[in-house]
């Protein structure tokens, strides 16, 4: 489904009026706005997950076998590396 829209000179208030002599022709399609509300955000979800998600793993990995945190709160790190099976030592 496509639609056309289209802007006139006329269209515009008579300050703006101007030099604009000629048809203005903007189309809008369906599936560019399907594209641009979907699918982009969607590809930057997979994207960020395929490059942040290893990272961050490597990065807990590293924290819990180097106990790299405050030390008020080492009980509460140790229990989340212990729970989600990660290396404490």
């Amino acid at each position: 489904m496509r639609r056309e829209v289209r802007f006139l000179p006329s269209d515009l208030p008579s300050a703006e009026m101007g030099t604009a002599q000629q048809e203005i022709p903007m189309k809008v399609s369906f599936p560019v706005a399907l594209t641009a509300f979907i699918a982009v955000p969607l590809a930057i979800q997979v994207v960020s997950a395929v490059a942040v998600l290893p990272a961050l793993e490597k990065a807990t990995t590293e924290q819990c076998k180097t106990h790299d945190w405050p030390a008020h709160q080492h009980a509460a790190h140790m229990d989340f590396c212990t729970s989600n099976g990660y290396p404490t030592n």
